[in-house]
This record gives structure tokens, sequence and C-alpha cells, in this order.
């Protein structure tokens, strides 16, 4: 499923991108760890998914689902939700696309 590898790639560099943004606008390591961290598990994820498309997309599952709990209960609690609504809305619209993508691969042709 090059569409939906094509995707988990995007979706891994948007969370590296948002790692280095949050260093840089507020000299946060926590941020680069974590959203660089996080984007290099999902670029793993689509290397492993060639050859193993369970492990490799189920790791950018565990990936995204531990994103959208960790930004949506921050834009629940923070006075300023905007930057971790997008993130999470993303992390959501990732986890879907997975989903859409396992039921597809089930499908008997």
């Amino acid at each position: 499923m090059l569409w939906l590898t094509v995707a988990v790639v995007v979706y891994g560099l948007m969370l590296v991108a948002g790692g280095v943004a949050g260093f840089t606008a507020a000299h946060s390591m926590t941020s680069l760890i974590t959203g660089a961290g996080s984007g290099i598990l999902c670029l793993i994820g689509a290397i492993w998914a060639q050859k193993n498309q369970s492990l490799g997309y189920g790791l950018v599952a565990v990936v995204s689902l531990a994103v959208l709990v960790f930004f949506g209960h921050k834009a629940a609690t923070s006075g300023w939700p905007m930057r971790s609504v997008g993130i999470a809305a993303t992390s959501l619209l990732m986890f879907l696309l997975l989903t859409f993508g396992h039921f597809l691969a089930r499908r008997p042709s």
C-alpha cells in the first residue's frame, strides 16, 4: 500500500519538524527529543511495513495513538490549545488511515 507508506512518511517528517520547531521556538529539549523520536519511529515503521505490514503499521498506530492522547490532553487542559489541536487532529487522521488500510488489506478479493 504505497499510499499508506507515503502518508506515514509525511506524518513522521511532520513530527520531526514539530520537534525541531518546538526546540527553536522555546529551546525545549523535550520537544526535540519526543518530536524527533516519535517521527523517527514512524519512519522506521514505514520501512518495516515493506516487509511486515502488521509490525510496521502497528508501530505507527501505537505512536499515533500516543501522540493523540498526549496532545489531546494538552489541548483540553491548556489555556492555548490551538497548536495541540492540530497535532492531535493529524494523529487521529493518521490512525484512521491506518485503520482503513488494515481493513482494505483484509478485504476478500
